[in-house]
């Protein structure tokens, strides 16, 4: 009878054990209950993983050399959906792998900021994404849209598919999610930061991702005293021949007081994680 009842307190003790790892287990903090936005190390190029309460958006998708690159790591986060992808415009170093995503993952809606680019990056991207999901959009300025419980408003470009300026005709969205906030610019340069905020945008954030790499023609001082960030991440790559990011930029962070200037030429993929009140992140290297 004693034997028995060993045998039955050990057995209560057991489910009383595996009931409290459940409890703790279904109710511990994870990134699908909140923000988290990755920057991918895709070498000298961008792309931007942003997930937050299990819907996912990607922006842009490293250059060509790197098209294996982002599709494993949407693997490796458990992505096989996107709600939006974003290419901020044409140049290879931004939609050259993104093909290869829209082969790996379904999509929802794809925005990009011109479609009618000639090299061959560009043509694939159109290809491959038409094909998967149906044509693409230009998102309208000041529109916002939701992922999760997170806010998407498209600041710019003010005018679509502008010849020789690709650069200046990036789309840039600022997301809110709590009291945090993003600024992601793509290859914007100064004359575009001036366009955007002369039409009054709130380019406000906590997290500033560097134009155009660290470019000394990106990062003026009133778009840094405007956004007033926090920190800031530079998307480029080691050793690359463009000598980004310029020491006029990193200057210029510098003086508006940036507090983490992180690069992924030094840190790998950079995550940031937004709890909607506190912003924390880690670094791959």
């Amino acid at each position: 009878m004693k034997k028995q009842k060993r045998v039955l307190s050990a057995i209560a003790a057991a489910l009383l054990l595996v009931l409290g790892l459940a409890e703790w287990y279904f109710s511990r903090p994870g990134p699908q209950a909140d923000l988290d936005v990755h920057f991918i190390d895709v070498g000298q190029g961008d792309s931007i993983l942003v997930v937050c309460n299990g819907e996912a958006m990607l922006i842009d998708g490293g250059d060509n050399d790197a098209e294996d690159i982002v599709p494993d790591y949407l693997q490796r986060q458990g992505v096989t959906h996107l709600n939006y992808i974003i290419a901020t415009h044409p140049h290879a170093d931004h939609v050259g792998g993104l093909d290869a995503v829209a082969r790996a993952v379904s999509v929802d809606t794809v925005y990009t900021s011109c479609v009618e680019y000639d090299t061959k990056s560009f043509r694939d991207f159109l290809t491959d994404v038409t094909a998967a999901h149906g044509a693409v959009e230009f998102p309208e300025p000041d529109s916002s849209f939701s992922l999760g419980g997170a806010t998407v408003t498209v600041l710019g470009p003010r005018t679509y598919n502008v010849p020789e300026t690709w650069n200046n005709t990036s789309i840039v969205l600022r997301l809110t999610y709590g009291q945090t906030s993003f600024l992601f610019t793509g290859d914007m340069e100064q004359a575009e930061e001036a366009e955007l905020l002369e039409a009054g945008c709130d380019v406000s954030c906590d997290v500033l991702k560097v134009g155009h790499h660290g470019s000394s023609t990106s990062s003026g001082y009133r778009l840094l005293y405007e956004a007033a960030p926090t920190a800031a991440v530079i998307s480029c790559g080691a050793g690359n021949d463009y000598g980004h990011p310029h020491r006029e930029a990193l200057s210029r962070l510098n003086d508006a007081g940036v507090s983490h200037i992180l690069r992924t030429d030094q840190s790998g993929s950079i995550v940031f994680h937004s709890d909607g009140t506190a912003l924390t992140y880690t670094t791959e290297y």
